[in-house]
């Protein structure tokens, strides 16, 4: 049996495409197109782009750590309430979304296809009792024939999967799950490979040329001159295998030849320096991100170098210019695939994106002060937000700032409420230097404690040792600013550092109002 015979008896894995399918020609098959620098590109080998890698992961990492919740919509106060058993829609989205993967394993999957390949398509597995949805099933983009009928709807085609009768299997526009990704006609979409074809496929001829240059030569060519006359084939032969052993290979870089006879080297290429490798892969890196809309700092670009506030602003920009058109696009084809049409017009699902956040604790702790100050989140919300348990009390909204409120000018309100409590002008200005000194003491106190839980954040010990020797002090500062004995200041401290030194400083984010409150009463 010859060569060819033995290949086409060759049995191929359930749903793989045939060697004579055209699935393996094809601009979207593995080959991918051939770029203007020679090198095919194709979602794949792009994928061996340590860039195109970095972006693709952090995308689709970020996106996952995102928990979807489902909110009911009231329709008397225009507010919303979570519901998070509603159909299993949030289990299935935030916790097994099929048999085999986990959510962010799932997600991951899906915004990789829309990425790189621009449609990312799931199956629906519908409960036939009650018409939920219990699993998304992902489909290779690549296996997928999407066609508008003529009414409108869409139909796709699953090349590399059969039914029952040996045909490819075919999805209804209500079975299937769909991203997409830019599409002028909204059924073929073009990925951002394909769009980029060419400057990635100069990446990937740089990154060939790097390699090449690295096997064929780390140091450069070199030219032998022989001054003794002509050489013997023999001798000649063994010189030249000499040389060479030493030129190539990165292994070999900066070693030392050694010559008995009379030969002068020179060198005769360029150097990598010189070859300028390192700004050409560094111009590759930035065209990345500039196709996958991230700041260059996030595949560590050399020439994206930036201080940290300018981090700060360009991570800002990756969140609204990147990360949320996409979760938009999805929390919007959740609401078109996965809820009925009855359904649609009192729930939606939304992604949390400030779980981006959970990362950095004092950008956290600074977010819920200002939310629990300004009345729009009251303790106990805050807590639950940081795994914590609710205490007594802590349903109650912070007091109206009274202070502020005297500023603008708006204290008619205040007052009548203050008279018809039985307190006098001068009572009511007394409550307000009160708590303007006491929200004084706290304010200095947790500025303090932040900046040493930053110094001492891997070291307990010292941690511990700090808190003492500052709350020791801080009592003075206290009977002094209040005008209060020394012994109930001292109290109020090591209660303070008692609290810090066994719950941590996320106990901190209400206290410019509550502790604050009980110092002035």
């Amino acid at each position: 049996m010859g060569f060819l015979s033995r290949v086409s008896t060759v049995r191929l894995r359930a749903g793989t495409p045939s060697p004579a399918s055209n699935f393996w020609y094809t601009p979207e098959g593995w080959i991918g197109q051939l770029s203007t620098a020679g090198v095919h590109v194709s979602p794949e080998l792009s994928k061996t782009l340590s860039a195109v890698y970095c972006a693709t992961a952090t995308i689709t990492d970020d996106i996952a750590t995102m928990p979807p919740h489902v909110y009911r919509m009231r329709g008397l106060d225009g507010g919303k309430e979570r519901v998070p058993r509603y159909r299993g829609l949030e289990r299935l989205l935030r916790r097994r979304p099929n048999a085999w993967q986990t959510a962010p394993e799932f997600w991951g999957t899906m915004f990789g296809h829309q990425l790189l390949r621009g449609r990312a398509l799931a199956e629906k597995i519908v409960n036939p009792y009650d018409g939920s949805v219990e699993q998304l099933i992902p489909r290779h983009p690549d296996r997928i024939k999407a066609e508008r009928l003529p009414s409108g709807r869409m139909r796709y085609t699953l090349t590399g999967l059969v039914d029952a009768h040996g045909q490819p299997r075919v999805l209804t526009q209500d079975q299937a799950f769909v991203l997409l990704d830019f599409s002028a006609d909204a059924v073929t979409p073009i990925s951002r490979i394909s769009y980029g074809l060419n400057s990635l496929g100069a990446a990937l001829a740089q990154e060939r040329y790097t390699q090449a240059f690295f096997h064929k030569g780390a140091t450069a060519a070199l030219v032998a001159t022989h001054k003794g006359g002509e050489l013997e084939e023999e001798e000649a032969a063994a010189l030249h295998t000499s040389l060479t052993r030493f030129a190539t290979g990165a292994e070999n870089a900066g070693g030392i030849l050694l010559i008995e006879d009379d030969i002068t080297i020179e060198k005769l290429g360029i150097e990598p320096e010189k070859a300028q490798l390192l700004g050409s892969r560094e111009f590759a890196i930035r065209e990345v991100a500039r196709w996958f809309k991230m700041p260059g700092h996030k595949l560590e670009a050399l020439m994206q170098t930036q201080a940290y506030a300018a981090r700060e602003a360009a991570n800002l920009e990756y969140v609204i210019g990147c990360l949320r058109p996409l979760v938009y696009g999805a929390e919007q084809v959740i609401h078109r695939d996965l809820l009925s049409a009855d359904a649609q017009d009192e729930y939606y699902v939304e992604f949390l994106m400030e779980a981006l956040l959970r990362g950095d604790t004092m950008t956290r702790a600074g977010y819920y002060e200002k939310a629990i100050r300004n009345r729009w989140m009251n303790p106990n919300e805050v807590r639950r937000k940081e795994n914590m348990e609710p205490y007594e009390q802590g349903d109650e909204f912070a007091p109206w700032n009274t202070a502020t409120a005297a500023r603008q000018g708006d204290t008619t309100e205040t007052r009548e409420s203050l008279s018809a409590r039985g307190r006098g002008r001068v009572g009511y200005r007394a409550m307000l230097l009160a708590h303007e000194a006491a929200a004084r003491v706290v304010r200095k106190e947790v500025a303090a404690v932040t900046k040493a839980s930053e110094r001492f954040a891997e070291d307990g010990a010292g941690w511990s040792t700090w808190l003492r020797a500052f709350y020791a002090d801080h009592a003075a500062f206290v009977a002094q600013t209040l005008q209060i004995p020394l012994p109930h200041a001292r109290a109020y401290a090591a209660q303070q550092g008692t609290t810090l030194e066994t719950r941590g400083i996320g106990v901190m984010a209400d206290w410019e109002w509550t502790v604050a409150r009980e110092l002035a009463q």
